[in-house]
C-alpha cells in the first residue's frame, strides 16, 4: 500500500521454518530375542506475522524496516516397546513421551537498497533474531510410572544478515545473487534446553549447549517478464548447516547442508498477484545419509493504491 508517494507499507503471514518427522521400525534383539518397536512423531513450525514500511530517500536510495511477530509450535511423541525377552536381567518394558508447547517472539528487520545504475542494484538486510519461551506440558510413562509436568523451552530464532546484487540486462530480464549468514551459536534445539516445573525420575530439566555454529547460504535467481502479466522464474539455493554431526538424530538429520533447484511463475491480475513454484531439495548428513524431497509454493498478494 503506497502512502504519500515515498512510503510503502506491507504486511503478510507466512511460514519461516518447519520440520516434520514420522518414523516407526521393528527389530529383534539377537541376545534376548525381544522385539524392539520404536516410533517417533514430531512437528515444529514457526509462523511469521509481518508489518513493514519502506521509504524512498532519493531516486537511488531506499530504506526499509519491519517487525515480525513469530508464533512457534512444537509437538513430539516418542514410544519404545521391548517385549518377549528371554533374559531375566533384561525384562520387558514400554516407554512413552508426549510433549506439546507453543509461544511468541518478536524480531526486527532493517534493509537498504541502492540503485547504482539502471541495470545494477545492491542491497543489504539485517534481522535481529528473536528469543522466546515455548510453554506447554509433557507426559512420560515407563512401565506404569507416570509423570506429568508443565514446562518451557528457551528457544532462539537466530540473527542473520545478507548482501545481494541484482542485474537487469534489459527490461525483460532480472538476474540476482545474494549471500546470507545465520548466527546459530546461541541456538538450542528445544529438547536440549527444557525446564520442568515438576521434576521426577523420568522428567528432568536439561540445559545443554549443542555447539551450533554460523552458516552461510547462497542464492542465484532469474526472472523473465514474458508478458505484461506473466513472469517466469527459476533459482538455485545452497545452504550450509550450523548443526554439528553429534546433534544428528531421527528428528534432526540434515546436518551437512542442502541444495534446492526451483522453477515457477507469477501472474498479475488487476489487483492480485499469484506466485507458484515447484522445486527439488537434496540434503546430506555428516554420516553420509541423503535426503530428497519435492517442494511446492503458492501465494496470493494484493496491492492497494493510496
Amino acid at each position: 500500500m503506497c502512502i504519500r508517494d515515498r512510503f510503502t507499507v506491507g504486511y503478510g503471514v507466512y511460514g519461516i521454518a518447519g520440520a516434520y518427522s514420522d518414523y516407526a521400525d521393528r527389530v529383534t534383539d539377537t541376545t534376548t530375542g525381544a522385539a524392539i518397536e520404536p516410533s517417533i512423531y514430531s512437528l515444529m513450525a514457526l509462523i511469521d506475522f509481518n508489518l513493514s514500511i519502506g521509504m524512498q530517500v532519493t531516486d537511488k536510495l531506499y530504506l526499509g524496516t519491519g517487525v515480525d511477530l513469530i508464533y512457534g509450535y512444537l509437538n513430539a511423541n516418542a514410544t519404545k516397546t521391548y517385549r518377549g525377552s528371554t533374559v531375566p536381567t533384561q525384562p520387558d518394558y514400554r516407554f512413552d513421551l508426549d510433549t506439546t508447547s507453543d509461544g511468541w517472539g518478536i524480531q526486527g528487520n532493517l534493509g537498504v537498497l541502492y540503485k547504482v545504475s539502471d541495470q545494477w542494484s545492491v542491497g543489504a538486510v539485517y534481522r535481529t533474531g528473536a528469543r522466546f519461551d515455548l510453554e506447554g506440558d509433557t507426559t512420560a510413562n515407563f512401565n506404569g510410572l507416570r509423570e506429568k509436568s508443565d514446562h518451557y523451552h528457551r528457544f532462539v530464532q537466530p540473527a542473520s544478515w545478507g548482501l545481494g546484487v541484482a542485474y537487469r540486462p534489459d527490461s525483460d530480464w532480472l538476474i540476482s545473487f545474494d549471500w546470507t549468514r545465520t548466527d546459530w551459536t546461541k541456538f538450542k534445539w528445544p529438547l536440549g534446553d527444557v525446564t520442568y516445573d515438576n521434576q521426577g525420575a523420568l522428567l528432568r530439566s536439561v540445559r545443554e549447549d549443542p555447539d551450533w555454529f554460523p552458516a552461510d547460504a547462497f542464492h542465484l535467481g532469474f526472472e523473465y517478464q514474458y508478458s505484461s502479466r506473466l513472469a517466469l522464474r527459476g533459482g538455485l539455493y545452497t545452504e550450509e548447516s550450523g548443526m554439528p554431526g553429534h546433534s544428528e538424530g531421527l528428528t534432526m538429520s540434515v546436518s551437512g547442508g542442502m541444495d534446492i533447484v526451483s522453477l515457477g511463475f507469477g501472474y498479475q491480475f488487476d489487483k492480485w498477484t499469484m506466485d507458484v513454484l515447484v522445486g527439488t531439495m537434496n540434503g546430506t548428513a555428516h554420516n553420509g545419509t541423503s535426503h530428497n524431497c519435492v517442494e511446492f509454493g503458492f501465494t496470493f498478494k494484493r496491492t492497494w493504491d493510496d
